[in-house]
């Protein structure tokens, strides 16, 4: 969910329009069920504290917006009283990969775990480095 939401310019813009669409439909079709206009969900989302119009909801159903912020879907699904989970989003193929390198990982044994862990670690310090200089 989270890598279709800020995907770059990686995937096929077809593709990721379809995707778009698809969530956006079942936003819709969410919001419908609760009976509520778009006018109505932008005073819901006034109550909870959002401060969006309620054409950024009508095109993020309508799937114009190409790639919409997550912060507004998870606002979105927090006025529907839903959770991001329960998007029918497709399978993202970067996580795909990193569940099976942490299957991976885990079956190694305890000394090269140790190196792995400390890989890992001294990549994270240098990108919160590289981040700090940005």
């Amino acid at each position: 969910m989270i890598a279709l939401l800020t995907r770059e310019a990686d995937t096929e813009p077809e593709q990721e329009q379809t995707d778009i669409q698809r969530i956006g439909a079942q936003l819709r079709e969410w919001r419908h069920k609760r009976g509520w206009s778009l006018r109505q969900m932008e005073a819901e989302g006034a109550k909870l504290g959002y401060k969006f119009l309620y054409s950024t909801i009508q095109q993020i159903e309508a799937g114009v917006v190409p790639n919409p912020h997550f912060a507004t879907v998870r606002a979105i699904m927090h006025i529907l009283g839903r959770s991001l989970a329960e998007l029918d989003v497709p399978p993202d193929p970067d996580l795909e990969q990193i569940s099976q390198l942490v299957a991976d990982i885990k079956r190694l044994d305890p000394y090269k775990l140790e190196v792995v862990k400390e890989v890992v670690s001294a990549l994270h310090d240098k990108a919160k480095r590289e981040h700090r200089t940005k």
